[in-house]
């Protein structure tokens, strides 16, 4: 078995292990951990991709370390996330949109009152 194969294998071993050691817990744990499951589920996905393209020499470096995906969970918690910006910012882009579309209808612009606003 090829080095490619034999990382393939040790990341879905990783990612099955993660799999059953977090469904043994009660529906409330699941749920807390719901954002882990997301960000292993993505990184496993991600580094399956990358294998093929990845020297071997990095594949090699990468075997050593016991847990790639956790490893790669635990440096990601401590970059700065601005998901929750972003969200905040679209949201307030939706209400701005909404109040405009409000503001259009009561001076006799743009739809009829009681439609409902559709997305774009």
């Amino acid at each position: 078995m090829n080095i490619r194969n034999k990382f393939k294998k040790k990341l879905y071993k990783e990612y099955r292990d993660f799999q059953r050691r977090t469904l043994r817990g009660s529906k409330r744990s699941i749920y807390y951990q719901g954002y882990m499951v997301e960000v292993i589920i993505n990184f496993y996905e991600i580094m399956l991709e990358k294998t093929d393209t990845l020297p071997e020499s990095a594949i090699h470096r990468l075997m050593e370390q016991p847990q790639i995906l956790m490893s790669l969970y635990d440096c990601w918690l401590k970059k700065e996330d601005s998901a929750y910006e972003e969200m905040k910012m679209h949201v307030d882009d939706e209400i701005e949109r909404s109040m405009s579309l409000i503001s259009a209808e009561r001076n006799g612009y743009g739809r009829k009152r009681n439609t409902i606003i559709k997305s774009r």
